[in-house]
């Protein structure tokens, strides 16, 4: 979710922390050589209905390349556990199963689309 009183830019280094322990120097570097920038890429929006209930959803999607030595920490415990999975076995993750989340799922066919 967008926090009141943060702006979007903010909003991608709380969460860069948080949810992965990136620190705010990697996730807003200007330094272009290095590929460590937060870059926003899209937005994404779906509609979840369950019953009666009905949910909007608005995704700012960002692509972040870090360094092949980063080690990822799940700092705030929503996040379980971080893999570095092939192209070919995320696909078939989304084609047979549940493993993704809907809002996670999203995301990645997006990515995919986009990076061909």
């Amino acid at each position: 979710m967008q926090p009141e009183g943060l702006t979007c830019k903010e909003n991608v280094i709380k969460e860069c922390r948080e949810e992965a322990g990136i620190g705010g120097a990697i996730a807003e570097s200007e330094l272009a050589w290095c590929c460590c920038r937060a870059m926003p890429v899209s937005i994404l929006s779906y509609e979840q209905i369950e019953g009666c209930k009905f949910e909007r959803y608005v995704l700012f999607c960002y692509d972040l390349h870090l360094p092949w030595n980063f080690t990822r920490q799940c700092t705030d415990g929503e996040v379980e556990s971080f893999h570095l999975l092939s192209i070919p076995c995320i696909k078939n993750i989304l084609e047979t199963s549940t493993q993704f989340k809907p809002s996670c799922a999203i995301v990645t066919i997006e990515f995919l689309i986009r990076h061909g």
